[in-house]
C-alpha cells in the first residue's frame, strides 16, 4: 500500500513503521519501536531508531513550543550519538535543548 496508509490498522502509518523496524503488512508481529524521550536530569535526550540499509529514507527531529501557530524547526536538536541497534538499524541519540517550559517533538521520516 501507499506510504501514508496503516495496512495493519495499528496506527502507524506504513513508511513510519518500516522506518522503526515495524512491519507494515502484520499484524501479528511487534509494531515499530517508537522513539523515546528521556529526562536526564540535566535536559532531554530523544532517541529514535533508523534504518542504516535505505538510503532512501531521512530522518529529522523537529520541535515547536506552540502547537497552534508554532513553526517546526530542528534549531535546539543536536544528534549527539549512533550505535548499532541491529543488523539494519541505528539508535540515533538527540539532545533536545530544554530551556523553554512547553517543547513539542516530532520525527519526520520521509522517502
Amino acid at each position: 500500500g501507499s506510504e501514508t496508509n496503516d495496512a495493519d490498522g495499528d496506527g502507524i502509518l506504513n513508511l513510519y513503521e518500516y522506518g522503526l523496524a515495524g512491519d507494515p503488512t502484520n499484524t501479528t508481529v511487534e509494531p515499530a519501536v517508537l522513539p523515546e524521550l528521556i529526562n536526564t536530569g540535566s535536559g532531554l535526550e530523544y532517541v529514535y531508531i533508523q534504518r542504516n540499509d535505505d538510503g532512501n529514507l531521512t530522518y529529522s527531529v523537529e520541535t515547536t513550543t506552540d502547537l497552534v501557530n508554532g513553526t517546526w524547526t530542528n534549531t535546539g536538536v543536536t544528534a549527539t550519538s549512533t550505535n548499532a541497534y541491529t543488523a539494519s538499524f541505528d539508535s540515533i541519540t538527540n539532545d533536545v535543548e530544554s530551556a523553554t517550559d512547553e517543547r513539542f517533538i516530532r520525527l519526520i521520516i520521509e522517502n
